[in-house]
């Protein structure tokens, strides 16, 4: 709802208890257009209820967004991509700690990409520096446990790597991937 909005998430925090409740926090940049700020913060308001409760698919959103955006720059930064996939780092948890250049939608394409996985993030850490992203997620698959295989973790990090902005000529801004990419073999 941010990139919609044309808000860049500097930070976030969120957090999942045991009952499932999710709480995240966002530190943002305001809106581009001082003129319209407070226009733009209510319409991010009603985007996100609509989110919420089901009547506003973001993946189309983005999607759209895209279509109509200019042509993204090369990806200079592309060679600093790293995905690492911590199964020692945490007793409970698998840590996928991803760095890459920050684009519009970049966390809704990486948390959607992760939930593809089959996985429940439990906790995440996101930081955006000038065009650097630090995305931190704590996760576990849907039975609470770690990623085990070596397998499952290559797929976890294929699938990751599919939504980075130096894949763009891959999968669509909506984040899909082929069938042969996505981590359960069906997109």
């Amino acid at each position: 709802v941010f990139a919609l909005n044309r808000m860049d998430v500097l930070e976030a925090r969120a957090h999942t208890w045991r009952n499932h409740t999710a709480i995240c926090i966002f530190t943002v940049t305001p809106p581009p257009d001082p003129l319209f700020e407070e226009e733009r913060w209510h319409r991010a308001a009603r985007e996100l209820a609509a989110v919420v409760s089901g009547k506003l698919d973001i993946r189309q959103a983005l999607t759209e967004r895209a279509l109509h955006a200019s042509a993204p720059d090369a990806c200079p930064l592309a060679a600093l991509d790293r995905i690492h996939i911590d199964n020692t780092g945490s007793g409970g948890f698998t840590i996928i700690e991803v760095h890459t250049r920050d684009m519009p939608g970049l966390l809704y394409r990486l948390t959607r990409a992760i939930f593809q996985c089959g996985l429940d993030i439990w906790s995440a850490r996101i930081a955006t520096l000038s065009e650097q992203a630090v995305d931190v997620f704590y996760v576990r698959d849907f039975d609470g446990r770690k990623i085990a295989s070596a397998g499952e973790i290559d797929r976890v990090r294929a699938r990751i790597a599919a939504v980075l902005p130096r894949a763009r000529e891959g999968p669509s801004p909506g984040g899909d991937c082929p069938p042969e990419r996505a981590c359960n073999g069906a997109a």
